[in-house]
């Protein structure tokens, strides 16, 4: 099956056309340049559009929804109250194995303006930037303030997450770290990152290709293409 991250990084790819940052904490940025390793389903960042002279003012940052993901078909979700203490629990279990769950709290994306990025990058190789068509730009980051992230481990994996205060609604953000979240039990999970604070969570990319098209990877396009 590959490792954890691998198996994220594919899983996120695939179902929602973007890639999710691993780990979580790496601090990433809008314009960072690098390569794609697709049999590691990693990234090696090289430099940045700013170092090669092209400036392109971020967007303002774009509001979402707390939004939750899972993998397909594979995790099932219910909330609960703790009989012990009285706080409302989310109770996480998993069919498969390197299945995936991930919630935002706070939830903001900024892009990149793709039509000056591309003008600015055929004037500067017009003039001599040398240029790695195997490169990749990062075009839009997502910025949550909080966010949580379960992969399982097994095809019975379990994970339940607890609030320390009491809130109104038996169900409730798993990422919100308002609440004092932290797992209260667990049982063959691959990893839990519960509640992280002020981390971009996901990114998306463009590549140049030779015929001066910018090309984003997602959900049924192909990347390397013309």
């Amino acid at each position: 099956m590959g490792k954890i991250n691998e198996i994220y990084i594919r899983d996120t790819r695939d179902q929602l056309g973007r890639y999710p940052n691993w780990p979580i904490n790496q601090e990433i940025s809008l314009g960072k340049i690098g390569y794609y390793v697709g049999r590691k389903a990693t990234f090696v960042w090289e430099t940045d559009l700013s170092k090669l002279g092209i400036t392109i003012a971020n967007s303002s940052a774009q509001q979402l929804m707390s939004e939750l993901y899972t993998s397909e078909n594979s995790v099932s979700i219910s909330f609960d109250v703790d009989s012990s203490t009285g706080f409302s629990k989310a109770v996480f279990d998993f069919s498969k194995k390197r299945s995936v769950a991930t919630q935002g709290h706070d939830v903001g994306y900024q892009v990149l303006d793709l039509d000056n990025l591309k003008t600015q990058l055929l004037n500067k190789i017009s003039k001599g930037l040398v240029w790695d068509y195997n490169w990749v730009i990062i075009t839009e980051v997502w910025i949550a303030s909080g966010f949580t992230t379960l992969i399982s481990n097994s095809s019975g994996s379990h994970s339940e997450i607890s609030a320390s205060t009491r809130i109104s609604n038996t169900a409730f953000n798993v990422a919100d770290f308002n609440l004092g979240l932290k797992v209260t039990q667990s049982r063959k999970m691959g990893y839990q990152g519960v509640a992280e604070k002020n981390v971009q969570p996901y990114f998306q990319i463009h590549r140049l290709t030779k015929d001066n098209k910018l090309k984003r990877y997602g959900l049924k396009t192909s990347f390397w293409g013309d």
